[in-house]
C-alpha cells in the first residue's frame, strides 16, 4: 500500500469511529430519555394513588375536577394502572414505539392542565420536561411513526406486494451499482416489458 491509501484508510477509521461514537451517543441519549418518561408517568401514578403534589396548589376549576375525579375509584384507578404499564414499559424497553404513542398525549394532557391551572412548580416542570422528552424519543422513533402520516397512493393500493418488492430490489439495485442498473434496464425483456 502507498501513503495515500494507508491515509485514506486511517481517515476512513476514524470517520467511522466518530459516527458509531455519535450513534452511541445518540442512543444512550433517547435510553436516558426514556428511563425519565417512564419515571414521570410512574410519579403521576403514585401521585394519583398517594396525592405526592397537594390539591391545594391549584386553581378552583382544577381543585374540583381532581377532587371529583378522586371521587371515581374505577377511573382513578384505570388512569394509574395506564400509567404504571406505560411507565414501567419505557423503563425496560417494551414496545417502546407504541408507548410512546400512549404516553405522548398523556403528557400533552398533563403538560397543557398543569401549565393553566397549576402554579409554577415540580408538577409543571416535570410534565414540561415529559412533554419535551416525548417529543424528542417520537423523532428519535420517527421510523416507525412515518408511515401513519404517509399518504397511500392509488399506486399503492392497487400494486400486489411482490410487483412492490421488486421495484423497491431495483431501485436499490441502481443506488448501489449503477452499471448493473444499466444492464438490467438495457435487458431486451424488460424493454419490452416497459413498452
Amino acid at each position: 500500500m502507498n501513503k495515500s491509501e494507508t491515509q485514506t484508510n486511517e481517515f476512513n477509521k476514524e470517520m467511522t469511529k466518530e459516527l458509531n461514537d455519535k450513534e452511541d451517543f445518540i442512543k444512550a441519549t433517547s435510553l436516558i430519555l426514556q428511563v425519565f418518561l417512564g419515571g414521570v408517568l410512574l410519579i403521576k401514578a403514585v401521585d394519583g394513588a398517594f396525592t405526592l403534589f397537594p390539591v391545594e396548589s391549584y386553581q378552583a376549576e382544577a381543585k374540583a375536577l381532581l377532587t371529583a375525579l378522586e371521587g371515581t375509584t374505577l377511573l382513578a384507578f384505570i388512569i394509574t394502572g395506564v400509567h404504571v404499564l406505560l411507565g414501567t414499559f419505557l423503563i425496560f424497553n417494551l414496545w417502546v414505539p407504541f408507548t410512546l404513542m400512549m404516553a405522548a398525549p398523556l403528557a400533552l394532557f398533563a403538560f397543557s392542565f398543569e401549565a393553566m391551572y397549576g402554579t409554577l412548580g415540580l408538577p409543571q416542570v416535570l410534565t414540561g420536561m415529559a412533554l419535551i422528552s416525548s417529543i424528542i424519543l417520537m423523532v428519535y422513533h420517527w421510523g416507525f411513526f412515518k408511515n401513519f402520516f404517509r399518504a397511500q397512493s392509488t399506486y399503492d393500493m392497487v400494486t400486489p406486494q411482490s410487483a412492490k418488492a421488486e421495484l423497491l430490489l431495483l431501485e436499490e439495485v441502481r443506488e448501489r451499482a449503477p452499471r448493473k442498473y444499466q444492464k438490467i434496464v438495457s435487458m431486451e425483456e424488460i424493454q419490452e416489458s416497459i413498452i
